[in-house]
Formats: structure tokens, sequence, C-alpha cells
């Protein structure tokens, strides 16, 4: 008769054991899914911390230019890269032309401005000259930095340092005032001031 009423105690308590293992549960697949999910985003796209390789190239207009390695330590590179058929990057124009005409006022910073172009030359010329780009338009040499520079995906919008590290990076529109400040932020980074204070004690006499 005892063991009789200790059973629903019994009972009661395996429930609540057994729904707080649920939670617990629940909650550590929660959180590898989170996991996960960065982790492929680390993967797939570029982030802070990511390093490109520099290459050599022409512009649309002629003009020589390495991508991924500025002329100098205070150097930064401003990077959009676009397809002439994306409805987001097209919508991104806009924000990119404002960027670059900013950057012109960002002294004593030394920032240079390049569009990648995943089509055809003269499908990016035509859609230059459409929309008034005034920044320089380049293409990847071939598919594989492409792939090293992960822009399988557009509108992309990077900040590089003079040495192509991944200062800043950011896939789709750029439609948030914090966003735009993380780029300002990115391309006026404190090692540049930095860099021209010791610059600037190396020159003094």
């Amino acid at each position: 008769m005892h063991r009789l009423r200790l059973f629903p105690s019994i009972l009661v308590v395996a429930l609540v054991g057994a729904c707080g293992l649920v939670v617990i549960l629940a909650r550590q697949q929660s959180a590898l899914r989170r996991d996960y999910t960065e982790y492929r985003r680390l993967t797939n796209d570029l982030h802070s911390g990511s390093v490109v390789p520099a290459f050599h190239t022409a512009s649309l207009d002629g003009d020589s230019l390495t991508i991924g390695e500025a002329s100098d330590s205070l150097g930064r590179q401003l990077l959009f890269v676009l397809t002439t058929s994306c409805p987001y990057c097209k919508a991104t124009l806009p924000i990119w032309a404002k960027l670059a005409d900013s950057v012109r006022r960002l002294t004593p910073w030394h920032i240079q401005v390049v569009g990648i172009t995943l089509d055809s030359a003269e499908q990016s010329r035509a859609y230059a000259t459409v929309h008034e780009v005034k920044y320089p338009l380049v293409q990847f040499p071939n598919r594989k930095f492409t792939r090293l520079y992960r822009a399988s995906r557009v509108p992309q919008t990077i900040v590089l340092d003079h040495e192509g590290n991944v200062i800043f990076a950011r896939l789709g529109l750029l439609s948030e005032p914090a966003v735009l400040d993380s780029i300002y932020q990115a391309l006026t980074w404190k090692r540049g001031a930095a860099s021209i204070t010791a610059d600037a004690k190396a020159r003094a006499p």
C-alpha cells in the first residue's frame, strides 16, 4: 500500500525530469544550429579577418590597377562587387555613389574605390554609362579569383587594407545607417592614424 502511494510521486518526478531534459536538449540543438549557421557564413562569405590575394588587372577604361594591395601602408580599397542583372546591385548603386564621393574627403587616408563586375566588358561598359558609374570597373582575371573573393553572390561591399586583409565585408543592400558607419570606421581604422603619427616622427629632423 505504501509503495502504491509513492508511485504517483515517482511518476511526477520522472515527468519533470524528462521535461527538463527535453528543454536542455532543445537549447543545445538551437545553439548547435546557430553555430552551424555562423560556420557556414564564415566559410562561404568574406568577413572581417579574411585575407584575399592581390591581382593585377586593367579597368574597362584601360587603366592598370592592383586589387588587394594598396600603394602605401595607409591605403584602403573600397570594393563594390556587382552584376548588371542584379536588382539589388542596381538598388545599391546610389549608396555606392555616395560612398565613393564621400571617401574623397577622408584625408589623409588614401582610399581607392573600385567596382568589380562579374559580367562581360561590353555589358559592364553599357551599364556604367546608363547608371553614371564614376569609379573604375574591373573584372576578376579568372574564376579562381571569383571563388577566392567569395563573390558568387552580390552585391558585396568590401574594405581591404594595404595587405589584402578584409576589414569590412557586407553581402546585400546597405540600407542601415549603422552599416554605413561601420564602413567609414573601417576606412579610417585607427591603425592608419597610428601609422600617420609614426611616419611624421620618422620624417622629423
